[in-house]
């Protein structure tokens, strides 16, 4: 069987290995201010890929909670 790397994981993963809330993720998503981050259904999934742009600094929780407050 193979073993490969999935392609996209779901929120809650995202969320503990950045040290984020699953709302902070949820809203970047639905921002789109995460690239390649897609609806399977009702749930969230984003790439592997992009989980090194957001721990790089690319994109932070502070954009989502900036949005927020001006909206």
């Amino acid at each position: 069987m193979d073993t490969a790397e999935p392609i996209a994981v779901r929120v809650s993963t995202v969320a503990r290995l950045l040290d984020m809330s699953p709302n902070t993720v949820v809203l970047l998503c639905r921002e789109k201010k995460i690239p390649g981050a897609f609806k399977v259904g009702r749930a969230w999934r984003i790439p592997v890929a992009s989980i090194d742009a957001l721990s790089s600094g690319n994109v932070t929780s502070d954009d989502a909670d900036n949005e927020r407050v001006s909206s």
